[in-house]
């Protein structure tokens, strides 16, 4: 039975979805999913995976934006690959991490080894002036750098260890080499702690949260603001949380990348950033962007990135374990009432599966759209605190999703007790009836 505020919900909802809301969904939002028949989607099984099992979430980024880098767009309907597109040093460096990292322990000196040999290696591939004298001197020093080379390459780092404490001082280590500057290292270490967060599962909320709270960096804008004066930038501080936030704003790894480089700025390191921490969210690439992305790629760095793929993949939780997580929590927050954060932790659990959906690759893009539809709507409901509404439009995704039609059930059992969904609810109240 609907409240007073309920009858008016549907028509509202879908309002605010025509709206701003509706544009974080790419190719046509809601519009493109009338009339789709969900009954004749064919869901697939837990092994539906995403690009293979590269790691290449921060190259493939590192070469879509290359082109970039010097001819910024402000927009996000560019070419992803086009005749000039290349890997730069981003790239290299990166590749240079995971070699260095396949070893087991490292230190200062593999990193410094390194670090030169592929430098020399690949010239031309757009280094600083500082730190291409870096790589050819004889007794290379740390040259108290902020710049956001120390952070570029940093990505692997977050797949490697099992800690957050060991994440934060091999960043360090990597990055001190060179950019021993504080905020050369701080920028490492966010980036190799959001690729960390985002592959063990960590939802969007708290990653920000995580980042923000330890970095002291600025998340509270959006891609939009930051976009409007917006120049090109090396430093952490003016890189890394930029990139973070494209990464938070996203709806899949390819709309990360085009968030990132469509600020504009030093795209080709945004995008480098980005796509590292978005691979690892979001569970995988896109299988034609890897094999673009691999074509423009030497042999030999391909072998390192097989290599380290192979050692450090298996690391990754799968995206129906981070998404049974945030779901499972959801739940309890239901139990005690608590309607406001447990439809946070359903929009994280959604977040996380919204993917893991069709067979065929046109099924697949239809059925994820609806999903992220069904999110979004319920997002809007839940902020005019429409509650039942909400629960709906959660149950109905979960619903969509392989593996999560008991969670769904368990919303549904709910809703059908008719509890108490009064938008004013006070929350010392409901906590206390939990009790």
């Amino acid at each position: 039975m609907k409240n007073e505020v309920d009858e008016r919900s549907e028509q509202q909802a879908n309002e605010m979805m025509n709206g701003g809301l509706y544009e974080i969904l790419r190719n046509g939002g809601i519009p493109a999913l009338k009339g789709i028949d969900l009954n004749a989607l064919e869901l697939k099984p837990r092994g539906f995976s995403i690009g293979g099992s590269l790691i290449l979430g921060a190259i493939a980024g590192d070469i879509i934006g290359s082109v970039y880098e010097f001819n910024n767009v402000k927009r996000k309907d560019f070419d992803l690959f086009t005749p000039k597109t290349k890997f730069t040093d981003d790239s290299v460096l990166t590749i240079a991490t995971m070699e260095a990292l396949l070893s087991g322990e490292t230190t200062a000196g593999d990193y410094t080894r390194l670090y030169q040999s592929y430098g020399r290696q690949y010239p031309n591939r757009g280094w600083g002036s500082r730190f291409h004298r870096w790589i050819h001197s004889d007794a290379p020093r740390p040259y108290d750098s902020w710049g956001n080379g120390s952070a570029m390459r940093a990505s692997p780092i977050g797949w490697a260890f099992d800690t957050i404490e060991e994440v934060l001082a091999e960043a360090e280590k990597s990055a001190s080499v060179s950019h021993n500057h504080s905020e050369g290292i701080k920028g490492a270490q966010a980036a190799a702690l959001a690729v960390w967060l985002a592959r063990n599962g960590v939802s969007k909320r708290d990653i920000k949260w995580n980042i923000r709270d330890r970095f002291g960096y600025n998340l509270d804008r959006t891609c939009d603001e930051i976009r409007e004066d917006y120049s090109f930038d090396e430093s952490c501080q003016g890189t890394v949380p930029e990139a973070v936030i494209a990464f938070l704003e996203s709806a899949d790894y390819e709309d990360a990348l085009r968030l990132a480089v469509s600020l504009g700025g030093d795209s080709d390191t945004l995008a480098c950033i980005t796509g590292g921490i978005a691979e690892a969210y979001y569970g995988g690439i896109p299988s034609s962007i890897v094999t673009k992305a691999l074509s423009l790629l030497p042999d030999e760095l391909i072998g390192v990135i097989a290599q380290f793929s192979g050692k450090y993949r298996r690391k990754m939780k799968s995206q129906i374990e981070k998404g049974e997580r945030y779901a499972s929590k959801g739940i309890e927050y239901l139990s005690q009432k608590l309607y406001w954060e447990a439809a946070d932790e359903f929009t994280a659990a959604l977040d996380f599966i919204a993917g893991v959906t069709g067979n065929a690759a046109a099924d697949k893009s239809a059925l994820e759209k609806r999903v992220q539809w069904l999110v979004l709507r319920g997002d809007a409901r839940h902020g005019r605190q429409w509650y039942e509404d909400a629960l709906e439009d959660y149950r109905q995704a979960f619903s969509l999703c392989p593996f999560m039609t008991e969670i769904a059930e368990k919303i549904e059992a709910v809703i059908s007790e008719g509890g108490n969904f009064n938008p004013y609810i006070d929350k010392d109240e409901t906590e206390e009836e939990g009790q």
